[in-house]
């Protein structure tokens, strides 16, 4: 339909774009009573009609005390109580109250601890295990129990009345089974820890401390008794007190300050530090160790599972790895089983207490370079004058002193001191050597004093090679760089262009040793903090240059590499012809895969960019560059300016 405005332009209205389309369900629209108060609109699935509030909730099903609550005082004093976290709706007797966690656990009857046990990780660690015969509660770590074998031995040791008692179960009876306190373990309190250290005596009850190698501290993850027998030659195990379950009466013993919790007839209670002292038998000084400052470091750890306690510095203890051999010690069913466990039988596998051993404890340590030695009777004490005379080595005398043990291998470290004299000498320069065990006379590796040289001059480690080598032993899969050899300088003050070198040499027409190349590892800052270094690869260019020290490639830091005899990178990769006279091209490229590129360059093509697109710019062209191709052909490359 098309109608004249005012101004007699023509306007359309089109139907369903412009104007609402005629519709039947429009007009039952049109036909409802607007009259009716609070009436809604509702569809009744064939037309609309119109409904009443009542009619609606019904529609909607939502009618007042059927389907949705009804208003009540009630609820309003629930919708005024305040939301704050933690809080509970109780009843007052007159209305509903908001109260905190704390107020309703009271109108429960529930206060922790008063009505109920406050809540405790490691209760609950404990309330989730179950019970057996012959078990006994253990920790594995931060609030965290499990159960172990607890066999009729271990039951055997905490019944025991005394502390005498229980070294008679364990067959630790002070003076017939094991050592008596000697004053001299007190003297031991007294040392100062720190790391790598192990206790020893100067005097009559002093003591000092002494490095603890490496070779030391393997004993702690020795697999086996007999691993642990080599290491030290004896191996003492402890017992621990069992944990009793029964944590109701303990909660309810006092805390004052330094009591314990002991069991009696009546049930577990409270001593103070002096009567429970009294009751164990190890009163301070007379029975036991006194208290030392270094123990108190020990309060401070965090048990888990598989650890033992180890010494890491002055006053400081760590926990370190406790072997499942060492766990088995713990469920042995009785005296000969545990002894059974770590080979310690006494008199077989171990030396039983005898009076002897109290003569040795006699003897006065304060006298330097003393040796213990027996006179027939009994053991006594002599100065290093007398130990030559006793073994017929006086000052003076002839001959020397040759010891052998084959078929056996030392561990640790042999050092020497003073004139280091050779083991074998194949050499007038040569001051010890170690042979292959298939080879007669000929060195596998040695010292070379007067040469100042470390030789191998067999197969090393490998018997029946011809080359020299070095290997060092590796298990699994190596996926990373792993140093086979490290060579150094240790010690002196490290400046800018020094550094270790790898040397090579060989011997010359004369029979003499001549250096034919080096690699070195140099200093670029030695600075601490900011340390960068670079490596450089050196030859023997000529008949002057003894030392080998004519350059042909630098590696810095940053990844730049020259080579060139001299001078620093000014690209990522920098050649230097050889020379100026009949010299060859810096850069040769062989290519032997005619199927691929013979040079690939990746960057990104674009207006001042290293690779311009063809049309963009004009080429000038000022200079060429010569290449030659196989053939052999020569061609220019044009280099010019581009505009």
């Amino acid at each position: 339909m098309a109608v004249l405005d005012l101004k007699g332009d023509v306007v359309r209205h089109v139907i369903g774009t412009d104007v609402q389309a005629w519709d039947a369900q429009l007009d039952d629209l049109a036909a409802l009573d607007v009259t009716q108060d609070d009436n809604f609109i509702v569809s009744d699935g064939a037309n609309w009609t119109q409904e009443t509030v009542a009619q609606v909730r019904t529609t909607l099903a939502l009618v007042i005390g059927t389907n949705v609550q009804a208003w009540d005082a009630q609820l309003d004093d629930l919708a005024a109580l305040a939301v704050t976290d933690g809080n509970f709706i109780v009843g007052d007797g007159s209305n509903w109250v908001a109260e905190s966690g704390a107020t309703a656990r009271a109108s429960l009857g529930l206060t922790i601890g008063s009505d109920v046990q406050a809540y405790d990780a490691f209760l609950t660690s404990i309330a989730a295990l179950g019970t057996a015969a012959d078990k006994m509660l253990y920790t594995t770590g931060v609030d965290t129990a499990a159960e172990t074998a607890l066999t009729s031995f271990g039951r055997s040791l905490i019944d025991d009345a005394n502390a005498t008692a229980g070294r008679t179960t364990l067959g630790l009876v002070i003076g017939t089974d094991v050592q008596a306190y000697d004053a001299e373990l007190a003297a031991l309190a007294g040392l100062t820890s720190a790391a790598n250290k192990l206790p020893y005596f100067t005097g009559s009850g002093t003591a000092t401390v002494a490095d603890f190698t490496a070779a030391g501290r393997a004993l702690i993850d020795d697999a086996n008794a007999s691993a642990q027998r080599t290491t030290l030659g004896l191996a003492i195990g402890s017992d621990v007190q069992a944990y009793d379950a029964d944590l109701v009466a303990i909660a309810a013993l006092s805390s004052a300050d330094s009591n314990f919790i002991v069991g009696s007839a009546g049930g577990w209670v409270a001593e103070s530090g002096a009567t429970a002292r009294t009751s164990l038998g190890v009163a301070i000084g007379s029975d036991v160790q006194a208290y030392d400052a270094e123990l108190a470091a020990l309060a401070g750890l965090t048990f888990a599972d598989d650890q033992i306690i180890l010494g890491t510095g002055a006053g400081t203890v760590g926990m370190a790895s406790c072997t499942v051999f060492a766990q088995s010690i713990l469920d042995d069913a009785d005296e000969a089983t545990f002894k059974a466990t770590v080979n310690l039988a006494i008199g077989t596998d171990v030396q039983a207490w005898d009076t002897q051993l109290d003569d040795i404890a006699a003897l006065d340590p304060t006298q330097d370079d003393n040796f213990i030695v027996s006179d027939g009777a009994n053991w006594t004490q002599e100065t290093v004058a007398q130990v030559r005379t006793t073994l017929g080595l006086e000052a003076g005398g002839a001959g020397d002193i040759w010891v052998e043990k084959a078929g056996d291998t030392m561990a640790g470290d042999l050092t020497f001191s003073g004139q280091v004299h050779p083991v074998f000498s194949p050499g007038s320069d040569t001051n010890f050597n170690f042979l292959e065990s298939d080879v007669t006379g000929t060195p596998t590796m040695g010292w070379a004093e007067a040469a100042n040289v470390f030789s191998f001059n067999h197969g090393a480690f490998v018997a029946g090679t011809t080359a020299s080598r070095i290997t060092r032993d590796k298990t699994g899969v190596v996926s990373t760089s792993q140093s086979a050899i490290q060579i150094g300088l240790n010690g002196g003050t490290m400046q800018a262009g020094g550094g270790p070198s790898f040397l090579f040499f060989a011997d010359g027409s004369d029979a003499g040793r001549e250096f034919l190349g080096r690699l070195t590892a140099i200093w670029e800052v030695p600075t601490a903090g900011n340390e960068q270094a670079s490596v450089q690869l050196e030859v023997r260019q000529n008949a002057a240059d003894t030392n080998a020290q004519t350059r042909v490639l630098l590696c810095k830091a940053n990844g730049d590499v020259i080579i060139a005899p001299s001078g620093n990178p000014s690209a990522q990769l920098h050649v230097n012809q050889s020379g100026a006279v009949a010299a060859q091209p810096p850069l040769l490229l062989n290519q032997v895969d005619v199927s691929e590129e013979m040079m690939e360059l990746t960057t990104t093509i674009g207006v001042g960019n290293a690779i311009e697109a063809v049309g963009v710019k004009t080429l000038t062209t000022t200079h060429f560059i010569k290449v030659t191709l196989p053939g052999p052909l020569t061609r220019y490359i044009p280099v010019g300016t581009i505009a």
